[in-house]
């Protein structure tokens, strides 16, 4: 190449990557109103997915009550309906209907009673949640003439997520194995050791009444709520220690 080429060379050059550029810009995509609308649309759509994704579910619910009171009978009855907005339809049917069908059959046992005692009925309950398991805990005292009455224990446990029960080695990720030790140890840590002046007959006893009521079966831990990051498991009096000493509860940290 001689000098005079090479100095054409280079406003050739620049003329040509010139060119280039201007091409690249007016080849861009070119975005129109419609265009720009549609990208908005579906950026507020992604956020309110984002939104509802993160939205706490309802747990919202009123209180049912049935009171009766007569000459063979005194029932002062509460339990939850969960709202529509919920959706725990399942929930309240199988709430609603033990409660009604639990009441019916000491209510017609008290009538054919024939007895100048007037039989108690008494039911209330609370309701704890966790991140998306709704429990329900209801207590049930009964007094048919015997010496202390009778106390009933009932929980519901139900996943608002998976629309399901679920048990309680679900909810706590351990085996019956884990739970009765867990259970057994902190028992007769609260109802034993803890205790100052008890007689050695008097801890065999309690010993006795707990190490029946931790064996490792589902039977002995079905009552149970989740409350937060917690799970407490509840023992009906005369289970886990007499009756005198009331319901017995476990409470530990789930994940």
């Amino acid at each position: 190449m001689n000098r005079n080429s090479f100095r054409l060379f280079f406003p050739v050059l620049f003329v040509s990557l010139l060119f280039t550029m201007i091409s690249c810009q007016t080849t861009k995509e070119t975005v129109t109103p419609d265009d720009e609308i549609e990208r908005q649309l579906q950026k507020e759509l992604e956020e309110l997915e984002k939104k509802d994704s993160k939205k706490k579910i309802s747990f919202a619910y009123d209180v049912e009550k049935i009171q009766q009171k007569n000459e063979y009978i005194d029932a002062d009855i509460s339990y939850p309906r969960f709202d529509d907005l919920t959706h725990l339809d399942d929930l309240n049917v199988i709430i609603e209907n033990n409660v009604i069908s639990y009441y019916e059959d000491f209510k017609n046992f008290a009538r054919e009673a024939n007895s100048d005692l007037v039989f108690e009925y008494k039911l209330n309950f609370k309701v704890t949640t966790s991140k998306k398991i709704v429990s329900v805990y209801t207590e049930l005292y009964n007094f048919c003439g015997d010496d202390h009455g009778n106390i009933v224990l009932i929980t519901y446990n139900y996943d608002a997520e998976n629309k399901e029960f679920v048990d309680v080695n679900t909810v706590s990720g351990k085996s019956f194995a884990e739970i009765a030790e867990l259970c057994n140890s902190m028992l007769k840590e609260k109802i034993i050791y803890s205790q100052e002046g008890m007689s050695i007959d008097e801890e065999e006893i309690l010993a006795d009444f707990i190490d029946g009521a931790t064996i490792a079966t589902g039977a002995n831990f079905n009552i149970f709520t989740v409350d937060n990051k917690k799970i407490q498991i509840y023992f009906e009096p005369n289970v886990a220690a007499p009756f005198s000493y009331g319901i017995q509860t476990v409470e530990f940290d789930i994940k």
